[in-house]
């Protein structure tokens, strides 16, 4: 396993790094390592901004949009194919 330094971090990251540990019981390091491999290794959920954001700024955007969808208890759902 490779160690890794980080230099020249805010004073209020660091604060919140320690804040965040110690509400969890667990070590600065330990949050550290955590807060890497989520946002590195899992794949996160997009908001709907960020979904927005991607309908509008994809190749072919003045087209119609590819929609399918699906009704979840009278609610309509559209997902764009490949998101």
């Amino acid at each position: 396993m490779a160690s890794l330094l980080v230099r020249n971090v805010e004073d209020e990251i660091v604060r919140a790094l320690k804040i965040r540990a110690s509400q969890k019981g667990i070590g600065v390091e330990v949050e550290n390592r955590n807060l890497l491999a989520d946002a590195l290794l899992t794949r996160r959920r997009r908001n709907f901004e960020e979904f927005v954001h991607w309908c509008l700024n994809r190749e072919g955007s003045g087209r119609a949009f590819p929609f399918f969808g699906s009704s979840i208890s009278g609610l309509q759902v559209y997902f764009p194919r490949g998101y």
